[in-house]
């Protein structure tokens, strides 16, 4: 079976920040606005076409650890979407695309990937490996586990925060998406503390 064809996304989606967020972190999203993303609004086949697409312009290569997506060795890679957070007017707006592996993808998304049974020693050790391919990252293991621990804490922060959720970037990317379903209001789950 042959992938779907990747849509023609241009090296820069309008409204897109190419550079927010750089780099290796853990990204962990409200719980009340978990699951609110592009695959909320598009169909499976559009987000698949426009994954591939994302993924086309930087060659099928991991942006945070450089590693290829390798077909034959079932190596693929995924799209993340990395979303600004302004907590005074409560918008959580998507600022840019970025391909990632599996491995770093885990990190990012550190707490889902320990509730679905990620090991924290192999999840904590690719990302040093990863931030070490930068000689003037001095992170310790020690310093990402508490950049975790912090990761979590802003989260805790944010669950009280009424959330609006700005795809508006989908519109730049060509995708066939409706005006209403490119801001999204999120309610506000008291008390529930979903993991991502």
């Amino acid at each position: 079976m042959s992938p779907v064809k990747p849509w023609p996304v241009p090296d820069r989606v309008p409204g897109e920040d190419r550079l927010y967020g750089g780099g290796l972190y853990v990204d962990l999203v409200p719980a009340a606005t978990f699951g609110i993303n592009c695959r909320k609004v598009l169909t499976k086949y559009q987000w698949s076409r426009l994954s591939r697409g994302l993924k086309a312009r930087v060659d099928f290569t991991c942006e945070f650890c450089g590693m290829p997506e390798v077909p034959d060795r079932n190596i693929y890679h995924v799209t993340h979407e990395r979303f600004s957070y302004d907590e005074k007017t409560g918008i959580q707006r998507l600022a840019r695309f970025i391909c990632s592996c599996r491995r770093c993808d885990e990190f990012t998304h550190f707490g889902h990937a320990l509730v679905f049974g990620g090991v924290p020693e192999l999840i904590l050790g690719h990302a040093l490996v990863v931030r070490m391919l930068n000689p003037d990252d001095t992170t310790t293991m020690e310093g990402l586990e508490a950049e975790a621990v912090a990761a979590f804490e802003v989260r805790k922060r944010r669950q009280s925060i009424n959330w609006t959720v700005d795809l508006s970037i989908l519109a730049g990317t060509g995708v066939p998406v409706r005006a209403e379903d490119l801001i999204l209001a999120a309610p506000i789950e008291s008390g529930s503390v979903a993991t991502q």
